[in-house]
């Protein structure tokens, strides 16, 4: 009888046991992939965003240790984003620090929102497209680069300009990956802000 008692002590789990632990841990799964799923959309799109605001800050340093033009260029339609630099001994613009890439999910767009950040834009709209090398001038070339992208340029003390070399503090760059929109915007001054906005909120939000 002990031995009989004994060995029924040592005997595992059963079948219907396993069957309900299996089940309740792929329950938990389930419920945690929608959350992890947000989380990697959040880090992708947030890192996408600090990645422009860096080269961003890069382009005006570049144009002011240079004594040139900078600026930071972002294609519609590829999903790229770099630094381009006045060369003034060849006349056209030069690459630094080679092609970025957004993440799996983000693109160049405003998705569903409609007005820009406070005090930014008179216009929620990206920054001008970009124009073209043109040996002729020193600065500026007034043809449009055919590809369509667009350019946050800064001159040699910082400040962003448009095609004829004013001030503006009208450009900005936005991304977004379907559920937020995140903005990179810069004022006349040469100050560079992080924004970002839920698809279903009417405030943005200062980064």
């Amino acid at each position: 009888m002990e031995k009989a008692m004994r060995m029924k002590h040592q005997e595992g789990f059963s079948l219907i046991e396993l069957l309900i632990v299996m089940l309740i841990i792929l329950v938990i799964a389930a419920m945690s992939i929608p959350g992890f799923q947000a989380i990697q959309k959040y880090l992708r799109i947030s890192g996408d965003a600090r990645s422009l605001y860096s080269l961003a800050g890069q382009a005006k340093m570049q144009a002011a240790s240079q004594f040139t033009h900078a600026r930071l260029r972002m294609s519609l339609q590829k999903g790229t984003y770099w630094i381009e630099m006045w060369n003034k001994s060849t006349n056209q613009w030069q690459v630094l620090h080679g092609t970025q890439y957004f993440s799996t999910g983000v693109s160049a767009g405003t998705g569903t929102i409609a007005a820009p950040p406070a005090n930014t834009q008179n216009v929620l709209a990206q920054a001008p497209v970009c124009y073209a090398n043109d040996p002729s001038t020193l600065w500026w070339g007034y043809a449009l680069d055919p590809s369509g992208d667009v350019c946050m340029e800064f001159n040699s003390r910082g400040v962003p300009v448009d095609y004829w070399g004013n001030p503006t503090g009208n450009d900005a760059l936005y991304i977004t990956d379907g559920n937020s929109v995140y903005g990179l915007t810069v004022n006349a001054a040469g100050m560079v802000q992080g924004w970002t906005i839920n698809m279903n909120s009417a405030n943005w939000t200062k980064r």
